[in-house]
């Protein structure tokens, strides 16, 4: 076994002697696998450092499945993002009747159609990850944010989005990207399967030591 850090030479060594706390270490071995390692120390009566338990649990799916799920995401954010913005590119800047106006439209809203589920996928294996950037947040400039991102789809159809504050911070712990793609995606589907001159409404309030936003609209 090996550090899997490149900056660590040799085999892991055992936890310094004064160490009383459980250490953690990932490794890997020669033929690509990985594990992670772990040293429990073993007292005697006189608290004297007798041993260690080591415990080593084999994370080679895992690590690879974070590899591939990483290459799955390059594979998206670039790969496939760029033909697609450069199929809108040139249907944007070609020449005045240089396309049929009907397939330029089709054309493009595939294209834009693909960039879209490209985007839901990365943030899908996004909310998936095991790492998440934990903050203190402010839920109601969240809601606000996705009901202005969503402007263009609701004017466009004459949709009334009315949204009823609570007044005041609503503060509390969590990932703000998460969060302001899920409100955007509940709100956006109201507003998609809302008739055109409809009205969707969002409302967000605490309840004791929660948060709670509910979001109705009058469609089908």
């Amino acid at each position: 076994l090996a550090p899997e850090r490149e900056s660590e030479a040799g085999p892991p060594a055992l936890p310094p002697a004064d160490t009383r706390e459980t250490v953690a270490r990932a490794v890997a071995t020669t033929d690509g696998r990985s594990f992670d390692l772990r040293f429990a120390p073993q007292s005697d009566a006189g608290d004297a450092l007798v041993g260690w338990i080591v415990m080593m649990i084999d994370t080679s799916a895992a690590r690879a499945s974070e590899r591939q799920r990483e290459q799955i995401m390059q594979l998206l954010t670039h790969d496939m993002r760029s033909p697609q913005s450069s199929i809108i590119a040139l249907i944007e800047d070609a020449p005045a009747g240089a396309l049929d106006p009907g397939t330029s439209r089709r054309i493009e809203a595939y294209a834009r159609r693909t960039l879209s589920l490209a985007d839901g996928f990365v943030q899908l294996a996004r909310a998936e990850a095991v790492d998440h950037v934990f903050a203190e947040v402010d839920l109601d400039d969240i809601v606000v944010e996705a009901v202005d991102e969503l402007w263009p789809q609701s004017s466009a159809r004459r949709i009334s989005v009315d949204f009823e504050s609570p007044g005041d911070e609503l503060l509390m712990m969590g990932d703000r990207a998460m969060l302001a793609r899920a409100f955007i995606n509940l709100i956006g589907n109201a507003i998609k399967y809302s008739h055109d001159g409809g009205a969707v409404r969002v409302s967000l309030a605490r309840r004791g030591h929660e948060a709670v936003c509910a979001i109705a609209d009058d469609g089908v």
